[in-house]
């Protein structure tokens, strides 16, 4: 994806006006392969902070990842492959399946670390910037509560597509694209999933987590739509805007991938037919449906509209979603 124009912060190390290496416009790296021990003082630190944010309780050390959510959240039910396969098959498939969205969502809290560090360089006055410090609290709260799900040796790679654009957005973006895509549309999405995460989740400990970040969730959109402001995109920020809107969607377009992904895997069942039994046009297009809502706005009918005279509303074929993973 390439973004209009490129500007940068003085450095004390080397040549002024020329960002630091690997960082964003602002020197603002996303950083979702910095490293993230348990370990240190700085661990301590942090750990003794997010207790006063609330109150959450730990997880056994490991989790049980394979008794972590029903099987009805992922579809799994639906599967005859899965039916058929054995008890120690069975919970390595629930354990990738429940992997998998456990470390997104370490992903995306990490993120936003840099989302609220970004934004609090472009804030244009002392009240937003005080909004982005409390809203960066919350997400390092969020951070501390997931990093208990996923083990050290998984905090570094986040290498899906989706979390790539995330990341590309957060260093580069201009203040108004990044405010309607990562805050309203993206913080809308995570509204709805980590609702149905809370419902699925069948440890007490987990539950309450994503409980507790959905109070703070709904805190995040609300900044989002007080600074939204369709005025201030000009062209180039609008060609961005659709650019990155037909990625995500095209990603969301194939449905439950990760999930057939790891059927596949387990089980050597063909990609189409586990498409298809986990009914992933459906699927994506109850998800496509609420992205739709998202999207619109004040004053970002176009967006939408856009969309649909791609064709990105349109979840694909089985056939479609299978060549991707080939």
């Amino acid at each position: 994806m390439a973004f209009p124009g490129s500007s940068s912060v003085s450095r004390a190390d080397g040549p002024p006006n020329e960002p630091a290496a690997g960082a964003g416009r602002d020197g603002v790296k996303a950083g979702l392969d910095l490293p993230h021990p348990d370990d240190g003082s700085l661990a301590r630190l942090v750990a003794g902070r997010v207790r006063r944010h609330g109150k959450v309780t730990s997880p056994p050390r490991p989790p049980n990842f394979a008794a972590l959510f029903a099987d009805e959240f992922f579809s799994l039910q639906r599967v005859p492959a899965f039916a058929g396969a054995g008890e120690e098959t069975q919970a390595a498939i629930r354990a990738a399946c429940a992997q998998g969205v456990l470390d997104e969502a370490y992903f995306i809290e990490k993120s936003g670390l840099a989302y609220c560090a970004r934004m609090l360089l472009l804030a244009e006055d002392t009240q937003t910037r005080q909004a982005f410090a409390l809203m960066g609290a919350d997400e390092a709260a969020h951070l501390a509560w997931i990093t208990a799900y996923v083990p050290e040796a998984r905090r570094t790679d986040a290498a899906h597509p989706f979390l790539k654009l995330v990341a590309e957005l957060i260093e580069q973006a201009p203040s108004p694209v990044l405010v309607y895509l990562l805050q309203l549309i993206l913080e809308g999405w995570g509204l709805a999933h980590y609702r149905d995460l809370a419902a699925a989740a069948r440890e007490p400990a987990l539950a309450h987590v994503f409980k507790t970040i959905l109070k703070d969730e709904g805190m995040h959109v609300r900044l989002g739509a007080a600074l939204h402001d369709p005025r201030k995109f000009s062209d180039a920020e609008r060609t961005l805007t659709r650019d990155a809107l037909a990625q995500f969607l095209t990603l969301v377009r194939c449905g439950p991938l990760s999930v057939a992904g790891a059927l596949a895997q387990a089980t050597g069942a063909e990609l189409v037919s586990l498409h298809e039994a986990l009914a992933g046009e459906a699927e994506a297009a109850r998800k496509l449906g609420l992205l739709r809502q998202l999207m619109r706005a004040e004053g970002m009918d176009w967006a939408g509209a856009e969309m649909q005279a791609l064709g990105l509303f349109a979840p694909m074929t089985p056939a479609q979603a299978a060549a991707l993973l080939r």
